[in-house]
């Protein structure tokens, strides 16, 4: 179930379930997603790999887990960041705006 080879479509199934609010069902893709990117990339190194964390994030975000969406957010700006080597790159920014409105809204704001 996991093979390389599906993951664009698990991946495409997981941006229909979202936008048909189905935000359990696109999680559960999502992670399908990130496990299979892992496998195949490595869990730590490769924008693909934070850009599912990016994904998960902003799923647990609109769900309201705001722990697991600041949790999935900084796993993926510590990817980008190394990625990338700033802060400076539009993604990592991205990603860095989505974890501060998390922060906030959990009253985070140190």
């Amino acid at each position: 179930r996991e093979h390389p080879s599906i993951e664009h479509v698990v991946s495409e199934v997981a941006s229909i379930l979202d936008h048909k609010a189905d935000l359990d069902g696109a999680l559960a893709q999502l992670k399908l997603v990130l496990r299979i990117r892992e496998a195949k990339l490595g869990a730590g190194d490769h924008v693909e790999v934070a850009d599912a964390h990016h994904a998960i994030g902003s799923v647990l975000e609109r769900k309201d887990d705001l722990a697991g969406a600041a949790a999935a957010y900084q796993m993926a700006m510590a990817i980008k960041e190394k990625a990338f080597g700033t802060r400076e790159h539009p993604s990592v920014a991205l990603t860095l705006n989505n974890l501060a409105v998390v922060l906030t809204g959990k009253g985070d704001l140190e």
